[in-house]
């Protein structure tokens, strides 16, 4: 049994298989929703008969969260995630806020908070 590790949609189309190989893909359960949306594509494209989870195994608190910040994110001028430095699940949520466009800080707790990120930024109504 072979397995390889892909992380994107150009490792996914350059896979050397051969033609009548049996192939199954499990995601990362941290993997951005999108990222893992795009890899699985390419995957189908190249191996039109892959199998996969029956459900999506990014755990759906990581993906309501992804969804949460892309939902947010365009009525926020910065995005704070409070979470551990560690933590890939944090990570991805900033990653996604900037890939956006918006400033995005990871932090563990408020006395992280720099008052600068706020100059030039409307007040909350």
């Amino acid at each position: 049994m072979q397995h390889s590790l892909v992380q994107d949609a150009q490792e996914a189309e350059s896979l050397d298989l051969p033609d009548d190989a049996k192939v199954a893909y499990l995601t990362q359960t941290t993997l951005s929703v999108d990222d893992a949306e795009v890899i699985i594509a390419a995957l189908r494209k190249r191996f039109p008969h892959i199998v996969g989870p029956k459900k999506d195994d990014i755990c759906y608190a990581t993906q309501n969260r992804q969804e949460a910040v892309k939902e947010l994110v365009p009525q926020a001028d910065i995005v704070i995630v409070l979470g551990s430095q560690n933590s890939s699940n944090s990570l991805r949520l900033a990653e996604l806020a900037s890939s956006c466009g918006k400033p995005a800080y990871l932090i563990d707790s408020a006395r992280e908070i720099n008052p600068g990120w706020f100059v030039g930024k409307e007040p909350c109504s």
